[in-house]
């Protein structure tokens, strides 16, 4: 669910839209949670943290460097020794590690269908299987173009494959983050 910070976005964003996009990337696991409980399904959230592992001590390097600037924007993120590795994953292979304390990981299949079985009780309509061709922002709807047709409604949610570049999509260009 969260594992990366973004600061690749820090030069034209700025800290604090980096800073608040990490920061509700973290209420959206609180998020999840409470819906998954108030909708009465499983998604298997666990609360793991998450290891970036270096591989050498380049990356150590990196990882150091890392830290720093997140610190310098408030996001705190612990870096482990080579001891501290062998001690948490029983394995002399990895010199470090940058620690994520906060990441989460969810199985997406079930988080979906629960979304699904929520909203469709509630009477909002799904178009599945319906690749979007074209979106256009009006003054009081959104209209979306398909191959089947269009349709326009007051607020319009996209999902879109987490590893599908949005920037095909101009509504969305370099608006979406990965959760």
């Amino acid at each position: 669910v969260l594992h990366e910070p973004h600061l690749d976005r820090l030069p034209k964003h700025g800290a604090h839209t980096i800073r608040f996009t990490y920061d509700e990337t973290v209420r959206a696991i609180d998020f999840i949670d409470e819906l998954a409980h108030e909708e009465d399904f499983d998604c298997e959230l666990e609360r793991t943290g998450y290891l970036e592992i270096a591989l050498n001590s380049f990356h150590r390097k990196e990882q150091a460097a890392k830290q720093k600037a997140c610190r310098e924007i408030g996001i705190e993120l612990d870096v482990l020794d080579e001891t501290a590795m062998q001690q948490t994953i029983q394995s002399e292979r990895f010199p470090g590690a940058l620690v994520y304390p906060k990441a989460a990981m969810l199985h997406p299949g079930k988080y979906v269908a629960g979304l699904k079985s929520a909203v469709l009780r509630r009477g909002v309509r799904l178009y599945e299987n319906s690749p979007v061709q074209r979106v256009r922002p009006e003054s009081s709807a959104v209209t979306v173009a398909t191959a089947a047709g269009s349709i326009s409604a007051a607020k319009l949610v996209l999902g879109l494959n987490a590893y599908h570049p949005a920037s095909g999509i101009g509504i969305v260009r370099d608006r979406a983050v990965t959760l």
